[in-house]
């Protein structure tokens, strides 16, 4: 009666993390950590820093061909 679009994989996923997302979460994880501690002596800079990281990963996703699935 009902029907579920996702198809079922037997084992284990055998996907990777997707790098982008992880290195982002990393990295707000640790302004995180930064901004409790008192390790932040000037936002702007961690803010800069944000930004380029950010910047240079739109880059490198845009250069990068796609898969073909």
């Amino acid at each position: 009666m009902w029907r579920c679009g996702v198809t079922e994989r037997s084992g284990g996923t055998g996907s990777s993390p997707d790098v982008p997302t992880l290195v982002v979460g990393v990295f707000a994880l640790v302004v995180a950590a930064a901004v409790a501690f008192g390790w932040a002596s000037d936002l702007q800079w961690v803010l800069a820093a944000a930004a380029v990281a950010v910047g240079v990963l739109m880059l490198v996703s845009s250069t990068r061909g796609r898969s073909k699935r």
